[in-house]
């Protein structure tokens, strides 16, 4: 089974992927940055995808089977990335699979 890991880079996120790694499921870690690919790669992500959760992120749901969302706009940020990342990501999110034939 393929599983998109969506918020790959934070703490949930980096604790599935690393348990992924020690299985029979293939992980697909979506981040924001570039800059995080390599090392979402080195704890044992088998793909990474880069994508902003604020933005079209439907091409990251190709060949996935699952998704997991632990996606969060961090405690450093204001109240408009809370509602942008956690609330209307997941939104997305949902959205997204319902529109997945």
């Amino acid at each position: 089974m393929n599983v998109l890991v969506i918020g790959s880079n934070g703490a949930v996120g980096r604790k599935v992927i690393s348990q992924l790694k020690d299985t029979e499921h293939s992980s697909v870690a979506l981040v924001r940055k570039e800059e995080q690919v390599s090392e979402l790669k080195e704890l044992g992500a088998d793909k990474v995808v880069v994508q902003d959760l604020e933005e079209d992120f439907s091409s990251a749901f190709e060949g996935v089977d699952s998704v997991i969302f632990t996606a969060g706009s961090g405690g450093s940020t204001g109240a408009d990335k809370t509602l942008l990342v956690d609330l209307w990501g997941a939104k997305k999110l949902w959205t997204t699979l319902l529109n997945i034939k």
